[in-house]
């Protein structure tokens, strides 16, 4: 008879275990993305040889994130299963979607898992489904969610999946394991665990699963992230469903999208179960400049969790009005060349004909924290096409340290900035 086995994981959130976001790809990112893992198996061969190693968790704004490692020549064959278990509410299944030879003997009764997340590992088909109890049986068969949110290494060292936090219900706690089971229904018992449980000792071997990775936190459960761009401001809001030993908030603010600045700290309310909304409004910002904003939360212990990357560009109303009547305009900011540079570069603008004998316009310099460094130009001028050359010194003719910086044009029609890079 043809043997078939499932692999199944109990998972807890944790955010001193979050590091970044991984990639559903059967490729394991490391544990610089996936944190320490919430449970490291005894070493010791299961039933058939399967070995379970380690158990990771960790999460984004988006998703729960859930993966398991295998100890070198104790991977699962292709004619098993893997799945990984999570409770995050009270009351649940009591035994696998698939089979009755595995079942769930957690305690209390509340602790039963309410998720399972199950993958047939290729004997016919790749197949995975996110099995989800309704309260008398398991939802969600027919739906294969692989490889989008579970997939797994060819040579099956490797398995992950993700699930939408909001179909978990946007928890604060859960309860995790993971286990390797055979595939038909009422013979093949647990091959492995982590963490450790009782596994089958021969094919016609029923087992009952007990054993969590219990309690891991999901300290903030973010709803939304939202950036709203108006002139020379940007208002940033989020709200919150749960959190959990919540210290605080950290805004963070970028030009590239890579290298993030802190700006402001704002309080958080701990552990709370009611919704609670948060505001900041930027003004060190620049009209046409497109800002990256990230948000992270830090723990009582100190430990950061990184949420999702938004922008926003502020804008002033680009039209001037004459009788009444929108003008179009022409004026242009281009970007600066050389970029990067050292220890010059060339600024390029343009200023239309405005039927007036000259135009005020500005052009300075500023920093990341939006500290002017130098005012490369200030007053009134004609209508034309204009360079103007930036040493890299500030208006007390100062060098200034290598970094980004941002140049803007305004006048009382206009605003553009750029950014540009000095490097020593």
């Amino acid at each position: 008879m043809k043997r078939t086995v499932t692999v199944v994981m109990f998972l807890i959130f944790s955010v001193s275990l979050f590091a970044g976001t991984p990639t559903i790809d059967g490729v394991f990112d490391g544990e610089a993305v996936w944190g320490t893992p919430v449970a490291t198996a005894d070493g010791t061969a299961g039933w058939v040889g399967v070995n379970c190693d380690k158990l990771y968790v960790t999460y984004d704004a988006t998703y729960a994130y859930f993966a398991a490692s295998f100890v070198s020549g104790g991977e699962p064959a292709t004619w098993m299963r893997a799945a990984f278990v999570i409770n995050v509410t009270t009351g649940g299944g009591g035994s696998d979607p698939w089979g009755s030879a595995v079942t769930y003997g957690y305690t209390p009764d509340d602790k039963k898992p309410d998720f399972v997340l199950i993958a047939r590992l290729g004997d016919t088909s790749d197949w995975a489904e996110l099995r989800t109890w309704n309260g008398t049986s398991w939802d969600g068969a027919g739906t294969n969610v692989y490889p989008t949110d579970m997939d797994w290494a060819t040579d099956l060292s490797y398995i992950e999946g993700r699930i939408l936090k909001s179909t978990l219900g946007n928890p604060g706690l859960g309860d995790v394991q993971f286990y390797v089971s055979g595939n038909v229904d009422n013979e093949h018992g647990v091959f492995d665990a982590c963490p450790d449980d009782e596994v089958a000792t021969a094919w016609n071997d029923p087992t009952t699963l007990t054993n969590y990775s219990t309690d891991v936190t999901l300290p903030v459960a973010l709803i939304s992230f939202s950036a709203l761009a108006g002139d020379q401001k940007v208002t940033l809001t989020w709200s919150t469903a749960t959190e959990i030993e919540n210290d605080a908030f950290l805004l963070e603010k970028s030009l590239d999208g890579e290298s993030f600045v802190t700006i402001a700290e704002l309080p958080g309310h701990g552990t709370s179960n009611v919704q609670h909304n948060y505001k900041y409004v930027d003004l060190q910002v620049l009209n046409g400049m497109t800002y990256y904003y990230r948000l992270a939360d830090r723990d009582f212990n100190g430990n950061l969790t990184y949420h999702q990357i938004i922008t926003a560009t502020p804008s002033a109303n680009q039209t001037i009005q004459r009788n009444g009547d929108p003008i179009s305009r022409s004026f242009a900011l281009y970007p600066n060349y050389p970029n990067p540079f050292n220890p010059s570069t060339t600024i390029r603008f343009n200023v239309p004909d405005l039927n007036k004998s000259s135009t005020y316009v500005n052009l300075s310099v500023y920093n990341l924290t939006g500290e002017k460094v130098a005012t490369l130009y200030d007053g009134e001028i004609t209508g034309g096409s204009y360079d103007i050359e930036w040493n890299g010194q500030d208006d007390s003719g100062k060098p200034v340290p290598s970094g980004i910086y941002i140049y803007h044009l305004s006048s009382d029609s206009y605003q553009k900035a750029q950014k540009m890079v000095l490097v020593r």
